[in-house]
């Protein structure tokens, strides 16, 4: 079967390592970050970026338009990310994927079944111990959201 791009919101979120009160730095609706379009990220507040310190976790969720189960291995997702020392040095700029986030890999077969209008967590990845994740402006975002129809 053909993979189908399942439309709704792409949201990637900086939080604790519990997941409570989860910041968004990137919200889209999948008609502008699917497909061959890659997004310009936009600028966030330093404040922002501060907030995911040393144990943070980055969040991929989705809300999905109309009800549907969206299939990982139907799936694709990039993300730009700069690592930093405390100091403000970059460490590491890294590609953020399926493959390397936790809970839903392009590798799998995991299914999530969305509900229209309900946000439902894909997958997240764990900053190293002592490190600080922010978005890395100069690249751009791609995700596209599929089912097998």
């Amino acid at each position: 079967m053909a993979s189908a791009e399942v439309k709704g919101l792409i949201e990637v979120k900086f939080s604790d390592q519990v997941e409570s009160n989860p910041i968004t730095v990137f919200s889209s609706h999948t008609k502008a970050v699917s497909g061959v379009t890659y997004t310009s990220l936009p600028s966030i507040s330093a404040g922002v970026t501060k907030s995911l310190r040393t144990i943070g976790r980055i969040i991929l969720s989705f809300t999905t338009d109309t009800n549907a189960v969206i299939e990982s291995e139907e799936c694709d997702f990039q993300c730009p990310l700069l690592l930093t020392d405390t100091n403000g040095n970059v460490v590491q700029k890294m590609m953020l994927t399926l493959g390397n986030m936790t809970g839903f890999t392009a590798a799998g077969t995991v299914d999530v079944t969305c509900v229209a209008g309900i946000p439902a967590r894909l997958c997240y990845w764990n900053v190293p111990r002592g490190l600080i994740a922010s978005l890395d402006y100069s690249g751009k975002l791609h995700a596209y959201i599929g089912d097998n129809a």
